[in-house]
């Protein structure tokens, strides 16, 4: 009994080691954007973020903490209208939705090409 005690033990704490979970890289992608990033830095419910960003459109994925997901809604509308205060002339996109995240992180190929597939898939109802 007390094995099966030990055992269980063990298998819980690798489980939870295993799943903590290490911050994306913040990515810098110009010196215009300097704003954007010390915002989102100072907010305390994003663990990491990418902005992808063209002539046209600007493109925010980020990643929300843990409980902050319950809000993703309300913090996805606060953080777009606060950058669409300083970019009026662009069409600003935020999504707390890690598929994105993780598309802009795997390859940093073509920024265009990019951005435009993104735009697409979050435009899909999933």
């Amino acid at each position: 009994m007390r094995h099966f005690f030990l055992i269980g033990l063990m298998i819980l704490s690798i489980g939870l080691v295993s799943c903590q979970q290490q911050p994306i890289q913040m990515q810098r992608v110009t010196n215009e954007q300097s704003e954007i990033n010390q915002f989102l830095q100072e907010q305390d419910d994003i663990h990491a973020f990418y902005i992808l960003e063209n002539n046209t459109d600007l493109l925010v994925a980020i990643q929300l903490k843990s409980l902050s997901r319950f809000r993703k809604d309300t913090l996805e509308k606060k953080i777009k209208k606060n950058i669409e205060n300083d970019y009026t002339d662009k069409s600003v996109t935020v999504s707390a939705d890690y598929k994105v995240l993780y598309e802009l992180n795997k390859k940093k190929t073509d920024k265009e090409k990019q951005l435009s597939k993104l735009l697409k898939l979050l435009k899909e109802e999933t």
